[in-house]
């Protein structure tokens, strides 16, 4: 489990494809799975929340205020 935050009042941290100047918030959840000495899998869910000071949507396509991912990593030792 990972918990984040970054404010970012003047709106850099996106630059140049966007400028949402606010508060961003994510939470992360993972496991690890190791089928033997060769194979690890580690799947990953991750929300995103943003909480502007504008009208500014950085997620999506530009029309979105939150977000959930998914991953999945697969590493494979030789």
């Amino acid at each position: 489990m990972r918990a984040e935050h970054f404010d970012d009042q003047d709106g850099f941290i996106l630059f140049p494809s966007s400028t949402s100047r606010g508060a961003f918030n994510a939470l992360t959840a993972g496991v690890r799975y190791d089928f033997n000495k060769y194979l690890t899998l580690r799947p990953e869910l991750r929300y995103d929340r943003f909480n502007g000071l504008n009208d500014a949507h950085p997620f999506g396509q530009g029309d979105a205020r939150n977000q959930l991912t998914g991953t999945v990593e697969a590493l494979v030792y030789f």
